[in-house]
């Protein structure tokens, strides 16, 4: 194996494609906060520490979901042991320590957060608690971490935070628990396997669609009432996909309207960066290219 062919398996078992919405949240945060285009300096520092953060915790989580990734065929990296769980373990350290000095070296507030994060992502995959494995708490830390946080982090990244964030940071709290529950539907069976107590695994499909439609709506309705239109113009158009999925009963209509969400609130954060659109198109295509010459597979 080449050297570059190792550098490129430690980039990508980060999972750079899930950066995006991460990516996306903390890009709202900071523009909707500034109500102005923002710097190419605040955008790189965010998109780099971000970055960092969450490519340990995924590479945390990877560590203790292997047997789930091997039996749902995801994960390649710690599943078919390309990379060995201390070498994973060695880069996520790395990652979170360059995360928090960026951090620290530009907001007190973002550094805050980002600690939060980092023990909310061990707590998430980590024994003794493990809430991945348990339907609500899984849901729960998902919300927390990928919805609230990263946005309040984003708005208090070179600015001072205030309180009342807090309450804007909510339709995204709800918008990730929808996205989620969405993702969660095409594991079941795997998950079940792997002993994983999703709520769709416990209370089935149909309820699951329900609940990520409920979100949906009571995201969208803060949104109106905070005047939030960044996330509410996505929601409104997405909201038939999730009112589908629920009345024809097919999964289908929940990927494409996870799909569509992302899609269109990556459009809003970049009316805050225009090259916001470059950088997706280009992590997207070299994904794209690197697991298809690696694996085979075409991903995303």
């Amino acid at each position: 194996m080449s050297f570059l062919t190792k550098l490129l398996d430690y980039f990508f078992s980060t999972r750079p494609v899930l950066f995006m919405p991460v990516w996306t949240v903390a890009l709202l945060g900071a523009g909707g906060k500034a109500r102005h285009q923002l710097s190419g300096e605040t955008v790189g520092s965010l998109l780099f520490a971000t970055a960092c953060l969450f490519g340990a915790v995924y590479l945390v989580n990877q560590i203790f979901d292997r047997e789930t990734d091997r039996i749902n065929n995801k994960g390649y990296f710690l599943s078919e042991e390309i990379i060995g769980v201390p070498e994973a373990a060695i880069l996520a350290a790395g990652l979170n320590l360059a995360a928090l000095a960026a951090a620290f070296l530009v907001s007190g507030y973002a550094f805050v957060l980002f600690v939060a994060i980092v023990i909310l992502g061990l707590a998430y995959s980590a024994p003794p608690l493990r809430l991945k494995d348990r339907a609500w708490p899984a849901l729960f830390a998902n919300m927390l971490a990928h919805g609230s946080i990263v946005y309040l982090a984003g708005a208090g990244w070179n600015e001072e935070l205030h309180l009342g964030e807090v309450f804007r940071s909510l339709p995204y709290f709800f918008a990730v628990g929808a996205i989620y529950l969405n993702t969660t539907l095409p594991d079941v069976e795997g998950d079940r396997r792997a002993g994983k107590r999703t709520v769709a695994v416990v209370y089935g499909e149909r309820f699951t669609q329900g609940l990520s439609l409920f979100f949906v709506l009571v995201a969208a309705s803060i949104s109106i009432f905070i005047r939030d239109y960044d996330f509410l113009i996505p929601a409104i158009l997405t909201l038939p996909f999730f009112a589908l999925a629920l009345d024809k009963k097919k999964a289908k209509f929940s990927t494409w309207g996870t799909k569509a969400a992302l899609l269109l609130l990556s459009l809003s954060a970049a009316l805050y960066y225009y090259g916001y659109v470059l950088i997706l198109a280009a992590g997207f295509l070299a994904t794209r290219i690197y697991y298809k010459r690696r694996f085979g597979r075409v991903y995303p």
